[in-house]
């Protein structure tokens, strides 16, 4: 359920500190910045609103439209003309000042309402806009709990596209691991068995055999990060079913969960 904070309905008690704080940053990168309609999200949202003590290495900045998207990109380009860090069909990363990383998204264009449910998981779902902070019921409820579930992710039993299936797997498995440690979550357990579900399919003998892995070919197209640059060329299949089996059982040691038949001893490290 939607949450929104904002002067007239403080939903969130330290709502006018959360804005006061987010917004100064935002002026810190160019003084008229706030007229571009940013909204945070990622990292640096879920430092001010819930998770105050962890680390967060860059501010990842959405837009409501290209127009916002274009306005903010100028802000940047005209007081700091060389520090373009990389540029994707996802994103733009700026390196400002001393060690502030600033990613301006332009994957999707959502106002702050929509966005928030675009995250993988619900501990994310959280966007600073406009002075005000929008979130969920349950995003408040996981971080009470201390919990990482998934907010919206399927894996397709049957897909000819594998390497985009498996490249979604592979980011997934990454993002726990991530978020798990980072902001010291537990995987529920009905993410678990989720993620369990899929190991047991992917690593039995018939999806195997099936999808001819046997040989275990590279996947075809490069891994891109969640801003679409790339972070491995030279995976295969058979890895990213390692890695699974290595978060499941770091998790929950489960007699259930058996290694992967084509490697029973040295699996891919995380």
């Amino acid at each position: 359920m939607l949450q929104i904070s904002s002067q007239d309905n403080l939903i969130i008690p330290y709502h006018n500190k959360i804005i006061s704080k987010c917004e100064a940053c935002l002026k810190n990168i160019h003084p008229d910045f706030l007229n571009s309609n940013p909204i945070v999200s990622g990292s640096y949202a879920i430092n001010l609103v819930y998770s105050p003590e962890s680390f967060h290495n860059d501010i990842d900045i959405y837009f409501a439209s290209q127009n916002d998207f274009d306005l903010a990109k100028s802000y940047i380009e005209t007081l700091y003309p060389n520090s373009k860090k990389f540029q994707t069909e996802n994103a733009i990363s700026f390196s400002i000042g001393e060690n502030k990383e600033v990613q301006l998204i332009c994957k999707f264009f959502l106002p702050p309402e929509e966005l928030i449910y675009k995250h993988d998981f619900i501990v994310s779902s959280v966007a600073i806009s406009n002075s005000k902070v929008y979130t969920t019921l349950e995003t408040f409820k996981a971080w009470s709990k201390s919990e990482l579930s998934f907010r919206d992710y399927q894996f397709p039993e049957s897909n000819k596209d594998l390497n985009k299936v498996f490249i979604r797997l592979f980011n997934i498995i990454n993002r726990i691991d991530k978020y798990s440690k980072r902001y010291s979550l537990d995987i529920t357990p009905s993410t678990y068995q989720d993620l369990k579900s899929i190991y047991n399919l992917i690593s039995s003998k018939d999806y195997l055999d099936e999808n001819n892995f046997i040989d275990s070919p590279n996947i075809q197209t490069p891994v891109l990060d969640y801003y679409g640059r790339t972070v491995n060329s030279k995976i295969t299949y058979k890895e990213i079913i390692s890695s699974l089996y290595k978060l499941l059982k770091q998790e929950n040691d489960d007699s259930d969960i058996l290694p992967p038949s084509f490697e029973k001893d040295n699996f891919f490290t995380l």
